[in-house]
C-alpha cells in the first residue's frame, strides 16, 4: 500500500484523500485543529454550469476572461468538464445544496459570471462541504488526521522526498515521518498581509517547504484582492494605508450583490456603474477592487458600503443568515444600514508549479489547491473556482498517486 502524507485538511487535501485507494496509507497533517483553514469560512460555493442556459464552453470563457486571459486553457477546459462529476460526487455523500421548490438547485449570480451557476448551501457553504468532506474521510481506517501538527521540513533522500518531520504545537514533540509521497494543500498567505479575508494558518507554510527542496514557484505576483470584507470599525485610513499589523477583515459573499445588493460609495452612488463595466458591480473582482480604491481616495473615507436594505427581509436573514450574524455582532443591522466594506487579500492565483495532477519538479512531492498554480486562474480568479479546484485537482492527484505506489505501514522515529 502506498505512504502519502497530506499537508492539510481543507477541500483539496480531504479530496486527495478520498480520491486514494483503500489500500493506501495517508496521514493529513493540520498545524491548528482541521478546521482552521480557508475552506470553512468560503460562503458562495462551487461554481458548476448545470443551469439551463449555461454550458462548460460558457464556464471556460467566463473564467477566461476574468483571469484575462492568461490562464491555462487545458486547465480550465479539465476543471470545468469535470465540475459535474464532481458535484454528483458530493450529492453522494450528503452535501445538501439549496434548492428551488421544484426540487432543481439554486443557483446563485457572482462577479465575473454570465448567469446563476454557484452551488451553494445559503451562505456558508465551505463549511458544509467541509464538514461532508471531513466525515467521509473520516469513514476510512487507512486514513488518520493528526490536527496541531505543524510539518517543519520536507526530507530528500536522493532528491526524491522520503517523508516529513512535524512538531505537535500541543507538545512540541517531534518526529519523522517516511512516505512514498507529500502532497502540499495549506492554502494561501493572505495571513502575511496587514488586511485580509484569510484565517491566521494562511501564512504561505508550503511554499516555504517546496522552496527548501527545490520546486518550482510561479505567479506569486497574482494576488486577489476580494472587494468586500467588513470594516467593523475603520481598520485603516484611506490616506495613511493599511495598519502594520494583522487584520483579519471578515467577507461579506459577493452572492449578496447577486441577489440585488448595491455597492455605493458615501453619497449613495454606484462605485461601479455600467457605464465602467457592463456587469456593474458584479464584474470580475480585480476589476470592482480597483473602483473601490478609487472610490475610497475620491471620497477620503475608509471604506464604500453594501446596500442589502433594499432586499425582502425575510429573504436576506434566510439566505444569508451568516452576514447578517457577523454584522449584528459587529453592530451593524443590514435590513436597515449600509455594510461598510472594503479590499482585502483574498487569494493567491499563483503558487507551486504542477501539472493538471498536481505533479511538482521535485520527485514525489505534489501540490493542489490554492497552494498550487496550475494555470486555472490566470491573473485573477473568477468567483467560486477556489472550492471548484480543490475538489477537482484533489480527486485528479489522488487518482493519479494511486497508479504511483505500493503499500507499505507508515513508520515514524521520534527525533
Amino acid at each position: 500500500m502506498n505512504r502519502v502524507i497530506i499537508i492539510g485538511t481543507g477541500v483539496a487535501g480531504l479530496s486527495v484523500a478520498r480520491a486514494l485507494t483503500p489500500y493506501v496509507d495517508v496521514l493529513m497533517f493540520s498545524k491548528g485543529s482541521v478546521d482552521d483553514g480557508a475552506t470553512p469560512l468560503a460562503q458562495g460555493g462551487i461554481a458548476v454550469p448545470i443551469g439551463p442556459a449555461d454550458s462548460v464552453h460558457l464556464h471556460v470563457h467566463d473564467t477566461l476572461r476574468a483571469g484575462h486571459f492568461t490562464n491555462d486553457v487545458r486547465t480550465v477546459a479539465t476543471v470545468v468538464g469535470d465540475a459535474k462529476n464532481r458535484l454528483n460526487d458530493l450529492l453522494s455523500i450528503g452535501f445538501h445544496p439549496d434548492r428551488n421548490a421544484d426540487g432543481s438547485i439554486n443557483l446563485a449570480l457572482e462577479g465575473g459570471h454570465s448567469l446563476p451557476r454557484v452551488v451553494h448551501s445559503k451562505d456558508h457553504s465551505g463549511k458544509h462541504l467541509h464538514d461532508v468532506l471531513l466525515a467521509d474521510v473520516r469513514k476510512h481506517d487507512s486514513v488518520c488526521i493528526m490536527p496541531y501538527s505543524s510539518v517543519e521540513s520536507l526530507i530528500q533522500d536522493d532528491a526524491a522526498i522520503s517523508g516529513v518531520i512535524a512538531k505537535s504545537t500541543l507538545t512540541h514533540e517531534v518526529r519523522y515521518y517516511t512516505a512514498d509521497a507529500v502532497v502540499i494543500a495549506t492554502g494561501g498567505i493572505g495571513a502575511v498581509f496587514p488586511t485580509t479575508t484569510n484565517p491566521e494558518s494562511a501564512t504561505g507554510d508550503g511554499l516555504q517547504l517546496a522552496l527548501e527542496v527545490g520546486a518550482q514557484i510561479s505567479n506569486l505576483d497574482k494576488i486577489q484582492w476580494h472587494p468586500t470584507a467588513l470594516v467593523a470599525d475603520g481598520p485603516f485610513d484611506v490616506h495613511d494605508g493599511p495598519p502594520l499589523t494583522h487584520v483579519r477583515m471578515p467577507l461579506i459573499t459577493e452572492a449578496l450583490r447577486g441577489a440585488g445588493a448595491r455597492l455605493v460609495d458615501v453619497n449613495g452612488n454606484d462605485v461601479v456603474p455600467l457605464s465602467m463595466h457592463p456587469q456593474g458591480c458584479l464584474a470580475p473582482r480585480d476589476v470592482v477592487t480597483a473602483a473601490c480604491w478609487d472610490s475610497m481616495k475620491e471620497t477620503g473615507k475608509s471604506c464604500v458600503y453594501l446596500d442589502a436594505t433594499g432586499l425582502d427581509k425575510t429573504e436576506l436573514l434566510t439566505k444569508f443568515p451568516g452576514v447578517v450574524h457577523t454584522c449584528m455582532v459587529n453592530g451593524i443591522d443590514p435590513t436597515f444600514q449600509r455594510i461598510p466594506v472594503a479590499p482585502a487579500v483574498h487569494y493567491l492565483c499563483g503558487g507551486i508549479t504542477t501539472n493538471i495532477n498536481g505533479v511538482t519538479n521535485v520527485e514525489g512531492l505534489y501540490a493542489v489547491g490554492e497552494c498550487a498554480d496550475t494555470g486555472l486562474h490566470g491573473s485573477n480568479r473568477l468567483a467560486s473556482n477556489s472550492l471548484l479546484e480543490g475538489l477537482v485537482m484533489g480527486h485528479r492527484c489522488g487518482l493519479f498517486l494511486n497508479t504511483k505506489h505500493r503499500h507499505h505501514k507508515m513508520e515514524y522515529m521520534v527525533i
